[in-house]
């Protein structure tokens, strides 16, 4: 049995034995501690009902959505989602399928703030089943500086990939004298020279004018020397643009060995030297930011082994390896050796199968020796001709997310154990009257059929119990209507058709915030109580009855002599309601009051009968009465 709460609020106690307060004190201290994880980690956490209906946040995850703590408790997820309806369908199709077979999903997420803006966050999403009800566990990390980063690495490449294909040569040829002499088809389409215009070395009034007489210098040596000729200059372009271009130019020799004319290739440059440029300084945002990251970034080589290329400075901080001892296959020293066949049972298929691939839990070792629990997530590169270059991934530290885990499992089952050992019947229901949890002894009280229970049918269960009472339509009512009240406390009685009688006590679970979460019921046989009842009821009746008889003066007092009852011949005699010890007191003459105040201690202290005579003042309090009085202790 268990009940949400915010991240700042402590969770509800397990009941223990009264006796037990080392049990107590270390539940206290456990949930103390898992609230300060929630409360303190840098990642958005949230749970989920298995109809979508958030139950928890932590202080990050509110944040995150720009809401108040305890605002988004009872919304449905969707609030948070930015996707349009019919990809929001499918894509929630896909997660929720990949929950069902795998227990887990973990991607980028489009998200909506509570102002309506939006933004990527890293998720991952993990199926855990508490008494039976599906829970869904989202930990996400913001991600859309990353995100923006690598959408313009993405662009750079992409341009980087344009300007490669586009890269085409121009032809050109020159005299022995590096003239240029006659028809030059491709230099004219690029340039937009006429042919008297780039004839002997007209062409360089196609050159950039800062690059014009650098190119003419070392062209001339390159002629000179009869040697190849490389360079980079611009261009102007017939359309009046400058690009770079890189010129490469060889000698063609006659037999005598004298030239005979040279012929160069013009190649467009532009592209490829600015896709260099922003392929250096994309590398260097990359890195940048993978060092900035708090996660785990890597890049795995295209093998089966898993070697590794890169690491971020975060795995280096954490293991205190150097980057080059980070290298290769060194993360066999990292990772738990209990935890290492479970990696390679993961990654191999996704290598053999170039997919994605999720490592849930691993633990590594720290630079302290210590190790922590860790998830990590790769995904499969490409390049633009569709050649796998491995993977790229990243992990971040969910220790304190695994502990919290194990100690809530912990606490579902002491909790459960509880509620078995409870001699009254338990049930706990949620917002919305669905049975969550119940004990044992709640089936038994409500002569459950098996088969109802073992299908956990909310209506069946309720349609039978109102078959057991004598007034179903007021058991109903009254759910209902404290189910619209979650504020009412309840504490009532059932009367079942074969004469048992129930005391059904009800309290909603509300958090501090005053956030509805569930509400427990108990459910105590009384029945031998309320007949015991009944016959004391009965049998003083009948003393009461008898006692308006008497002619005598008779009067009921507690132990500590404070009158709870007299006689109508009492009240006729003294003029006086029973009020206390003084009513009688008052009418005692003081001379009696030791011998009968000794004869009543006695009494008391030896549970014995008492006889004691005292004088009575009447109402006129005139005369004096000399009476007889005899009293029993109960």
């Amino acid at each position: 049995m268990e009940s949400s709460s915010t991240a700042d609020q402590p969770m509800d106690l397990p009941q223990v034995l009264p006796g037990d307060i080392t049990l107590q004190r270390e539940m206290l201290q456990s949930l103390q501690l898992q609230s300060l994880i929630l409360e303190r980690m840098d990642e958005g956490v949230s749970v989920s009902d298995e109809n979508g209906f958030i139950t928890l946040t932590n202080p990050a995850e509110d944040k995150m959505f720009g809401y108040a703590t305890g605002e988004l408790l009872g919304k449905h997820v969707t609030i948070q989602n930015a996707y349009a309806p019919e990809e929001n369908e499918r894509i929630v199709g896909t997660v929720i399928e990949e929950l069902k077979t795998k227990g887990s999903w973990s991607g980028e997420w489009y998200n909506r703030k509570k102002d309506g803006t939006s933004f990527y966050t890293y998720s991952f999403i993990t199926s855990v089943s508490i008494d039976g009800k599906t829970m869904f566990v989202c930990v996400q990390r913001d991600i859309t500086e990353e995100k923006k980063y690598t959408d313009i690495l993405k662009q750079s490449e992409e341009r980087f990939e344009g300007a490669v294909a586009a890269v085409q040569g121009v032809l050109w040829t020159n005299n022995a004298q590096g003239e240029m002499i006659g028809e030059q088809p491709g230099w004219a389409s690029l340039t937009g020279q006429s042919y008297e215009e780039y004839q002997g070395s007209g062409w360089s009034k196609a050159v950039h004018p800062e690059d014009a007489q650098p190119t003419i210098d070392a062209w001339n040596l390159a002629v000179l020397e009869q040697k190849t000729f490389v360079f980079e200059h611009r261009i102007r372009m017939k359309d009046g643009k400058w690009r770079l271009f890189s010129i490469r130019a060889i000698p063609l020799f006659n037999s005598d060995g004298s030239i005979r004319e040279w012929v160069g290739v013009h190649t467009d440059i532009t592209g490829q030297r600015q896709t260099e440029e922003s392929l250096k300084e994309s590398e260097e945002r990359f890195r940048s930011l993978a060092d900035q990251s708090p996660m785990i970034v890597y890049i795995v080589e295209p093998n089966a082994e898993a070697t590794m290329s890169y690491f971020n400075k975060t795995w280096l901080n954490y293991t205190g390896q150097t980057f080059e001892e980070a290298l290769g296959r060194a993360w066999d020293g990292i990772v738990h050796r209990d935890d290492l066949q479970g990696v390679l049972d993961i990654y191999v298929p996704a290598f053999q199968a170039r997919i994605s691939y999720t490592l849930p839990a691993i633990r590594l070792k720290r630079h302290d020796n210590e190790y922590r629990w860790h998830i990590f997530k790769g995904n499969p590169r490409y390049l633009p001709n569709g050649e796998f270059i491995g993977f790229v991934g990243v992990g971040f530290d969910i220790h304190e997310q695994k502990l919290a885990e194990e100690k809530l499992a912990y606490r579902t089952a002491l909790l459960e154990a509880h509620n078995q050992a409870n001699v009254d019947g338990v049930l706990l229901v949620d917002a919305k009257g669905k049975i969550i949890s119940y004990n044992q002894r709640f089936i038994e009280i409500w002569n459950m059929p098996q088969e109802i229970v073992n299908a956990k049918d909310d209506e069946a269960a309720l349609a039978f119990a109102m078959t057991q009472l004598v007034h179903p339509h007021q058991f109903i009512d009254k759910v209902k209507y404290l189910y619209e009240h979650p504020t009412e406390t309840s504490l009532d009685e059932l009367e079942y058709k074969d004469g048992k009688i129930i005391e059904r006590n009800g309290y909603p679970v509300v958090g501090e915030d005053g956030s509805y979460y569930a509400w427990s019921w108990t459910f105590k046989d009384v029945t031998r109580q309320r007949q015991i009842e009944k016959k004391i009821k009965e049998s003083e009746e009948r003393f009461r009855t008898l006692a308006e008889t008497l002619p005598q003066l008779v009067w009921i007092t507690d132990a500590k002599g404070q009158q709870e009852y007299a006689s109508s011949r009492w009240k006729e005699y003294t003029g006086l309601e029973p009020t206390g010890a003084e009513s009688w007191q008052q009418m005692v003459h003081p001379d009696d009051m030791p011998v009968i105040t000794k004869a009543w201690m006695d009494s008391i202290n030896n549970g014995g009968i008492y006889r004691s005579e005292a004088r009575l003042k009447n109402k006129e309090g005139i005369s004096l009465a000399f009476c007889t009085g005899r009293s029993h202790t109960e």
